[in-house]
């Protein structure tokens, strides 16, 4: 698995709790290198979210070998930071078919290092909870799933660091290309705690 990262620099003189202010945090896609593609396309999400009236989905993609220095995902989602104490939960949701409920038969790619979620924190560095060790939960209704990272975030593979201090960033990275799966995913509802974005700005 090859990590990257994409460093955006905060200056700020205090951190509050997510749930301590209005627009906790927002979705901005990036993409950058050969292939590759971030953005939010309607009747591509999960259908029937509330104040999504036009079903908007965002779709990553990397349409070019993992080694390629190319990825596509979201930018720093955090306003400002965060103390790590009060993070709890981290998610989005991944297309699937209600008739089928094996994961992985979706239509997108889950893998061990795309896509991820990076959190930058303290003295400890990045986080990386990848798609594949994520706590997977089927909505039967509309058979999209929903991926889960709760705390302790030392639990899982690629954060055995934990997250301690301040949380400075929380992007969401794909970068795992067609040499491993089809270069591609559709996620939606992207959460932090109990705020979630599956809209762009303006949209819905």
């Amino acid at each position: 698995m090859k990590k990257k990262l994409v460093l955006i620099a905060l200056v700020t003189l205090t951190t509050l709790p997510l749930a301590g202010f209005a627009g906790a945090f927002e979705v901005d896609p990036f993409h950058f290198g050969r292939g590759c593609l971030a953005t939010w396309e309607r009747d591509a999400g999960e259908p029937g979210q509330k104040g999504d009236l036009k079903q908007f989905g965002l779709y990553l993609q990397k349409h070019t070998a993992s080694a390629d220095f190319a990825a596509a995902g979201v930018r720093n989602m955090l306003i400002q930071p965060i103390p790590a104490a009060s993070l709890n939960t981290l998610a989005f949701d991944i297309s699937g078919f209600p008739d089928e409920h094996t994961f992985g038969v979706a239509s997108g790619y889950c893998g061990a290092g795309a896509p991820r979620f990076n959190v930058v924190s303290g003295a400890v560095g990045t986080c990386f909870l990848g798609c594949v060790h994520g706590t997977k939960t089927q909505d039967t209704q509309t058979g999209w799933w929903e991926i889960r990272f709760d705390k302790p975030f030392s639990a899982f593979p690629g954060c055995e660091s934990g997250v301690n201090g301040n949380v400075a960033s929380i992007s969401i990275v794909f970068d795992e290309g067609t040499d491993v799966g089809p270069g591609n995913v559709v996620i939606d509802n992207i959460r932090i705690n109990n705020e979630v974005v599956g809209v762009p700005r303006g949209g819905g």
